[in-house]
């Protein structure tokens, strides 16, 4: 794996307009995704995983929401000043992602052979019909859905919540992305199908050269998959790591409190750890650190909002480690 970076998101800020008032649910983050890396994006719901994701690709619902502040680099393009047009021209090509729910994200109405073929001739214009058909049978070959023949004349309901997943995943690799982000992809799936999902997704990221961006709450999953870890919080990067340091030595209280409640195998009787309290909303307003509330750590300096220290072996946002701060 090479150390060149093929993403980088710096300082983003994106704000909300809403009933209640404007708020920011994504404050100030910054992260490189480096050619061939899978990166693990994790926190609880509403910590602003996904509103990110969104961003990089450029579909944030634009009534709503915009970005106020930041960019987000690939190939040495902003794709924050780029253009509706431009922007299709990379979305779906040179990055793409998978959704979480595939039925709301497959149309009904549309076979799936359909739809794989037009995302393949939205962004190439002269090929044929027949080229289109056998890209769709290989693509469905490539993700591990028998009787492909058959299985693209078919529509969404007719097929597995796995299957639909793996169907979703051939649209986001028809046009071989440089990027994919992976939003909570095995979400509502069983056990054996998210880890066959899991295991077609670290495949193709091989075989294809990819960076993937693997967005979850399991820590386990990312334990499997990941190379590097960015924990999100209210919005915030509170820490970034490899995986074997976050793993083995944890900085932030929150990524320490969310791997002690892991339950440890064959103990039976263990008392569960969890995190008290709650995610502040993100329109709340809280002076310094937005985790202060439930840290077993707080101390006077919390009030003051902690930067990210770049430390030896990565970055915490946490005033505990401002003199190992490099």
């Amino acid at each position: 794996m090479t150390t060149q970076s093929v993403l980088s998101v710096e300082s983003l800020t994106v704000e909300f307009n809403t009933s209640q008032g404007n708020f920011q649910a994504v404050r100030n983050v910054s992260f490189e995704l480096k050619e061939g890396e899978i990166l693990g994006i994790v926190g609880e719901s509403g910590c602003g995983k996904s509103v990110t994701s969104l961003s990089v690709m450029g579909l944030l619902p634009k009534r709503i929401s915009k970005i106020t502040d930041g960019h987000i680099y690939f190939q040495e393009q902003d794709l924050v000043k780029l253009k509706p047009k431009q922007l299709r021209k990379i979305r779906g090509k040179d990055i793409s992602m998978v959704f979480q729910e595939p039925m709301t994200s497959l149309n009904p109405v549309y076979t799936i052979g359909d739809q794989i073929g037009r995302i393949i001739k939205n962004h190439e214009k002269d090929i044929s019909r027949k080229e289109v058909e056998a890209r769709v049978v290989e693509l469905l070959k490539q993700v591990g859905i028998p009787r492909p023949d058959e299985i693209k004349d078919e529509y969404p309901h007719q097929l597995s919540g796995g299957m639909r997943q793996r169907v979703m995943i051939a649209m986001a690799i028809s046009c071989n992305p440089k990027v994919l982000i992976a939003d909570e992809p095995t979400t509502a799936l069983d056990v054996t199908i998210q880890a066959q999902i899991l295991e077609l997704l670290k495949k193709l990221t091989e075989e294809r050269k990819m960076s993937l961006i693997l967005i979850t709450h399991d820590l386990g999953v990312v334990a499997e998959m990941c190379d590097r870890v960015l924990v999100m919080y209210s919005g915030q990067v509170v820490e970034k790591a490899d995986k074997e340091e976050f793993f083995t030595n944890p900085k932030h209280p929150y990524s320490k409190g969310l791997l002690a409640s892991i339950p440890e195998i064959g103990k039976r009787d263990q008392d569960l750890h969890y995190i008290k309290g709650n995610v502040p909303h993100p329109s709340k307003e809280i002076n310094g650190c937005r985790y202060q509330e439930r840290c077993e750590f707080f101390f006077e300096k919390c009030l003051e909002g902690p930067k990210l220290l770049q430390l030896k072996n990565g970055s915490c946002r946490c005033w505990l480690y401002e003199e190992e701060e490099v």
